[in-house]
């Protein structure tokens, strides 16, 4: 009885331990392809999502460069289905978080990754304000971000 007790606890830790166990913040604002050249604020370490449509197996995906946005950070990504077919509906979800103050256009593309033409492209605005920031931040395209 002992060994099946201790066989028991081996084979729940092993278990535990081979899951991910990472754990993501809490998202507060998620957002939508409806959504698409909508201006935001949000404050630091808000955590967002932004859904769009999707559809498996023609090999395009939406793809985020990290590089071009250091006031977002890109901490998960999933895909999930919506019509489980083979060729159906999906959404790509991207999870971010706001890092630093400052404004940014945050810009996701879409291609077949053998290609190197876009195909379509989503944009959002956001603006990283802190509560402690004494001037609004200024963006070529969009002139002086005004706080609502």
């Amino acid at each position: 009885m002992l060994r099946i007790f201790f066989l028991y606890m081996l084979v729940t830790v092993v278990i535990n331990l081979s899951f991910d166990h990472q754990t993501y913040p809490q998202v507060s604002l998620a957002f939508t392809y409806a959504d698409q050249h909508r201006e935001v604020e949000v404050a630091p370490l808000d955590t967002f999502q932004i859904m769009l449509p999707m559809q498996m197996g023609n090999g395009r995906q939406w793809m985020f460069s990290a590089s071009d946005h250091p006031e977002l950070k890109l901490i998960h990504q999933e895909m999930k289905d919506v019509k489980p077919l083979p060729g159906g509906k999906y959404h790509q979800i991207f999870t971010f978080q706001a890092r630093q103050s400052g404004f940014t256009m945050l810009r996701l593309t879409i291609k077949k990754p053998w290609k190197d033409n876009l195909e379509e492209e989503f944009k959002m605005f956001f603006n990283v304000t802190s509560p402690y920031a004494q001037e609004l931040p200024q963006h070529p395209e969009m002139g002086e971000v005004a706080l609502e």
